[in-house]
């Protein structure tokens, strides 16, 4: 089995207008836990727009303009690098999977793993942050906010549960959940990382649909399934 590891650094946090400055991969076997390949690069981005104020990745103008490199010079090789993969696997992967079809004008494909939700953590970890996730594994990313970094990061991260439970948790779909407890009760939904939602004034916790029977059985209240629900969103 081989696994896609991807990231895009891009000019904003919205993946349908965004221009990518940076894209990296590396194709990983889980099973030995093997590194076989990576591709990194900066992506050259129209004149127009103002890369300078958007300081995260630390690139700048002057980087782009002499390191950048137009995508279709790659575009070939990374289609080459996916063409026998099974997974591709990124942090918050909608993100990455909008941004990839678009640069290739076409629809992927491929079975997506996403880190964020896909991996089974301990419920003592809370946080979805690459940076602190890597932290709470025991490392540092080195160069975080920057693609080949992240990329191996999250494959660290990745490597340290059972291929087999991601794969089950990937397959499963994400669902949203009520906690049935009153407001003298509200820590006992605090205790299981349910969050408030101050829109619809309760408390809510996104977990994998495979995961609602032990929920069920481990929380001392009630809960309720969310169908159609969105996190502060009005809720009919």
């Amino acid at each position: 089995m081989i696994i896609a590891g991807i990231d895009f650094e891009t000019t904003s946090v919205d993946p349908e207008t965004c221009y990518p400055t940076e894209f990296a991969i590396m194709l990983w076997d889980p099973v030995e836990n093997l590194i076989l390949d990576s591709m990194s690069f900066l992506i050259a981005v129209p004149k127009r727009v103002d890369i300078n104020n958007w300081h995260i990745t630390g690139l700048t103008r002057e980087y782009i303009d002499v390191y950048g490199l137009p995508w279709h010079d790659f575009e070939k090789e990374l289609k080459a690098k996916i063409q026998y993969v099974h997974y591709i696997m990124a942090h918050n992967a909608t993100f990455d999977r909008t941004i990839l079809e678009r640069m290739l004008d076409a629809t992927v494909d491929l079975k997506w793993i996403d880190t964020m939700t896909d991996l089974p953590y301990p419920p003592q970890i809370t946080t979805r942050s690459l940076t602190h996730l890597a932290a709470e594994h025991g490392f540092l990313n080195p160069f975080p906010h920057r693609a080949l970094f992240d990329v191996a990061t999250m494959i660290k991260i990745a490597s340290m549960y059972d291929i087999t439970e991601i794969l089950k948790y990937a397959r499963s779909p994400n669902v949203w959940i009520r906690a049935s407890v009153s407001k003298d009760d509200r820590g006992k939904a605090k205790n299981r990382y349910y969050k408030w939602d101050p829109t619809n004034g309760f408390w809510v916790k996104q977990l994998k649909e495979l995961n609602i029977l032990k929920e069920e059985t481990e929380a001392d209240f009630p809960i309720d399934l969310l169908p159609g629900y969105v996190y502060k969103e009005q809720y009919l």
